[in-house]
């Protein structure tokens, strides 16, 4: 499938080879089928055709981040930012790899602004309750972690997890058992490795 769409977009970008669009859109292909190298290429290309172009600073952002260049990351994602304020991937972005660069107040300022935009957005309220429980404000954590959880119906394994870690660090020990028994429950069953190992490392097992 990734391999088709990368054939397709190499083709528009033949017949429209200095268009920035089609340079974005084959970046965009390349990352999926897991070409980081070549999408970087392109999405640079698609910024060198036309340097305002949010969505390709963001990409590029994406990019650089899933190579660990946290701050030429962080340059792409304000730029895209300050290119278009109503962003909110990009601003999430920027707000969770500040977070990353242990920026924590201006991570928590752009966060905070993704969830004025998205308010019923449960992604958008985990990530900001995570980099407020990292702040140690595990009140105001707690509050967007809960509306997190209530918002996904209780299917996102992460805030679960999050919600529980705070739940502890407030002493409210019976809910953190429950809610963390609720969190391995669904991780489970979305075969969601990567938090089922960080919960294997914290002893939590079925």
């Amino acid at each position: 499938q990734y391999a088709a769409a990368v054939q397709e977009w190499k083709r528009a970008l033949a017949l429209n080879p200095g268009e920035a669009w089609a340079h974005n859109s084959l970046g965009v292909a390349l990352m999926e089928s897991g070409n980081t190298d070549e999408a970087m290429v392109h999405y640079r290309q698609a910024l060198a055709l036309n340097p305002h172009y949010a969505e390709a600073h963001n990409n590029l952002g994406e990019a650089l981040a899933g190579r660990g260049a946290i701050e030429e990351a962080i340059a792409q994602f304000e730029k895209a930012v300050q290119l278009d304020s109503v962003y909110t991937i990009a601003r999430s972005n920027l707000g969770m790899i500040l977070a990353r660069a242990r920026q924590t107040d201006k991570a928590i300022f752009h966060l905070r602004k993704v969830v004025d935009a998205k308010p019923d957005a449960a992604d958008a309220r985990r990530n900001l309750g995570h980099v407020l429980a990292e702040k140690g404000d595990f009140q105001e954590a707690r509050v967007h972690l809960e509306e997190a959880d209530r918002l996904s119906i209780g299917r996102d394994a992460l805030a679960l997890y999050l919600l529980s870690r705070v739940y502890t660090d407030l002493g409210r020990h019976e809910e953190a058992a429950e809610t963390e028994r609720r969190a391995l429950i669904v991780a489970t069953q979305q075969n969601n490795v990567a938090l089922l190992e960080a919960m294997k490392a914290r002893n939590i097992q079925p």
